[in-house]
């Protein structure tokens, strides 16, 4: 029964929420704890960001006090009033299926605009519009003043797209918005709201979304169930299978869902179960009908057994799973949660298995659980990206009616941060480059979209701000449906009569085409040799906390001495095992070899010259901003600088990758080294 003090909060609140509390609560009866504390503060008109649980309402938290405050039928039609921004595609989906029924009680309509559903009639425009950061790109460039009568968005899941170039995108995009509504009425207030998983920093997050006073509300109760892992050994494949087929033969009715880290790991473990469960794979090069139906078949049925990668972590509605597997530890603890967020949504506790394939995987999957069991999410801020502005200059030209853009107007309409850090002549340098690049064509003294970018235009991939891999399609000869697709190199490699796995099948090469390989199903599926999963790329913040969960003094760096190299251990992740190889070669005390997350490899004669500190911090320094340019733009890869990152001219890139790897503290830290000689003969066994 609902406490008296929660009784007359709700009765407060369904007071407030004259319109939209019976459309969106009455069926519960009550409020949640993520509702009552939300609903107060976004009903006057505050920015707020929204940190609470999974399934703890934070979608009608935030969408019934908008509506009341913004939304409402008039008699000469609907007017686009709230726009909610979905991270994926599914999520926007989803957010649609649940929303349609409350709107449609009140009397407004709701409409999505995505890559599923990409038309959406202006002269007929929605109330409420889901959409994804790149579609509401395309509606700005297209249309944009169907959102001068925007009042209020949304953005689901923020945490999901924060720490990437559609971060970047999506800020970019809300000022606009911001600006096509200050056109109609230039009194017009924008208020922008947002939800969260569990973030390390939420008043950052706050007012990097929401604006410089948005408000962060949490909601601890619930925020993070239980975790019970499990981890087992497997070295091999044939360790993984026999695991799995354990699981699957003991209680063949649970429901369990395999996380791997990469998509070649997914076939082959897919293709290696086969013979006991219908082969059910799901990953991101898989065609869209290829992972709907998996999708609906996984879900319909009780015993089933999917692998997959970080495309069923969020958004996709699969039903309860029983029971969730990791095989190898995720990237960071963000993705942890999530993947175990996904089992036993009805209950209080999370059933995890994890499958170690050394000492390491076993060490780092303990880690991952004790950072998520105490909040601890190593998150890293980077510096507005100067690849996503010049996307940005590609949009506002398709959005301007003579496709021109110039310096000031970009400038002007950049998010507030990336104004705060990009000077207005870097902009004008910016377009010049683009210039020079072919995307632009200088016009007196704009510039205009070459024909290059109109191509892009009409193709949609203008309003992509993050790199996309191309592949060739995979089409099966009998239905003629793509399946999948495969990468370039992969495709030019296959012959007639080749056989490889996707979607969980074995099949067989028909022909290559220009731009499709047709196959055809095999009768037999070979599960082949495991993949190791690909190096992590782990932030150096989850690195050092790793390493002092371990019990290693930060400054220490133990040196494995070999024949012809030696290896540094550092447990400091491969930016700073790239600048600590670096630096060492530039000190002309080793040449450098190889570089991984928690090692690298140098030249055997750094053994006799590790006696001694690197140096101090400003000698460091300079040491550091006198390395080759292809140091660093080797490192920026690593940092999601967006697709367009090669018509950025070389300063801009310095600046922007040597911000984001903050060069102070980085010289700080190579101050502070202290090597220990190990005697135990190198290997490339894990530290």
């Amino acid at each position: 029964m609902t406490p008296p003090a929660q009784q007359a909060t709700d009765a407060v609140l369904r007071a407030q929420l004259t319109r939209t509390w019976y459309p969106f609560f009455g069926r519960f009866g009550t409020l949640t704890a993520t509702q009552r504390a939300a609903i107060p503060q976004i009903l006057p008109g505050t920015n707020v960001l929204l940190v609470a649980p999974t399934a703890s309402g934070k979608t009608e938290a935030l969408v019934a006090p908008l509506v009341e405050r913004y939304v409402q039928p008039l008699s000469g039609g609907p007017r686009l009033r709230l726009l909610i921004v979905a991270p994926t595609r599914a999520l926007g989906n989803d957010l649609t299926r649940r929303l349609d029924v409350p709107l449609r009680n009140l009397g407004l309509q709701l409409a999505r605009k995505n890559s599923d559903a990409p038309k959406l009639r202006i002269d007929k425009l929605p109330d409420v519009l889901v959409t994804t950061p790149e579609s509401l790109d395309s509606l700005l460039c297209e249309h944009a003043a169907a959102l001068e009568e925007v009042r209020a968005i949304v953005v689901d899941e923020v945490h999901l797209l924060a720490a990437a170039e559609r971060g970047d995108h999506l800020l970019h995009l809300i000022e606009r918005v911001r600006r096509a509504a200050l056109r109609r009425d230039p009194d017009a207030m924008m208020q922008v709201c947002a939800s969260s998983a569990s973030i390390a920093d939420p008043a950052a997050l706050a007012r990097r979304f929401c604006g410089p006073d948005a408000l962060p509300v949490e909601v601890r109760e619930g925020l993070q169930r239980p975790i019970d892992l499990t981890i087992h050994e497997a070295p091999l494949i044939q360790d993984a299978v026999r695991h799995l087929r354990s699981a699957l033969t003991t209680t063949p009715d649970r429901k369990r869902l395999v996380f791997v880290n990469r998509r070649r790991d997914a076939e082959t473990l897919g293709a290696a179960l086969g013979d006991l469960t219908p082969p059910t794979v799901h990953h991101g090069s898989l065609s869209k009908e290829e992972r709907l139906r998996v999708e609906r078949a996984f879900q319909a049925r009780r015993g089933a057994l999917c692998v997959a990668t970080s495309t069923l972590e969020i958004g996709v509605d699969i039903g309860d799973i029983d029971e969730v597997w990791l095989v190898d530890p995720p990237f960071d603890v963000a993705s942890y949660l999530q993947r175990a967020g996904r089992g036993n949504r009805r209950s209080a506790r999370i059933a995890v298995h994890a499958l170690a394939r050394h000492r390491l995987d076993k060490l780092r999957f303990e880690h991952l659980d004790a950072c998520a069991a105490q909040g601890r999410l190593h998150e890293e801020a980077c510096p507005p990206r100067p690849a996503v502005i010049a996307q940005q200059a590609l949009s506002l030209c398709a959005q301007n009616r003579h496709r021109r853009i110039a310096a000031e107007p970009l400038w002007e309409r950049m998010a507030p941060e990336a104004r705060a850090f990009w000077t207005l002549g870097e902009i004008q340098e910016l377009l010049r480059e683009m210039a020079a690049e072919g995307w632009l064509e200088k016009a007196g003294a704009t510039w205009t979209l070459s024909e290059r970018s109109e191509d892009q235009l009409k193709r949609g991939k203008v309003h992509t701000a993050f790199a996309a891999t191309q592949g060739v399609a995979v089409r099966d000869a009998v239905s003629g449906q793509v399946v999948g697709e495969i990468a370039y190199g992969a495709a030019a490699s296959l012959d007639k009569g080749d056989s490889f796995a996707i979607g969980g099948r074995g099949r067989e090469v028909l022909r290559v085409e220009k731009r499709a390989v047709v196959v055809h199903n095999t009768d037999t599926d070979k599960p082949g040799t495991f993949l190791s999963a690909a190096p992590p790329s782990l932030s150096r913040a989850l690195c050092e906390d790793l390493k002092a969960w371990v019990g290693f003094p930060p400054e220490r760096v133990v040196v494995r001495a070999g024949t012809k190299e030696c290896t540094l251990e550092h447990w400091a992740g491969r930016l700073r095992s790239t600048l600590l190889a670096h630096t060492l070669q530039a000190l002309r005390r080793a040449s450098a070899k190889r570089v991984h997350e928690l090692t690298c490899k140098v030249s055997s004669r750094a053994v006799s010259l590790l006696d001694k500190p690197l140096g101090d911090e400003h000698t460091l320094r300079d040491t550091l901003e006198a390395l080759d340019p292809s140091v660093w733009l080797a490192l920026e890869g690593t940092l999601s600088p967006g697709r367009l990152v090669a018509t950025v001219p070389l300063s801009m890139r310095l600046r922007w990758v040597q911000a984001a790897l903050d060069l102070p503290r980085e010289a700080r830290w190579l101050a502070s080294l202290r090597f220990t000689l190990d005697d135990r003969v190198d290997s490339e066994d894990p530290p």
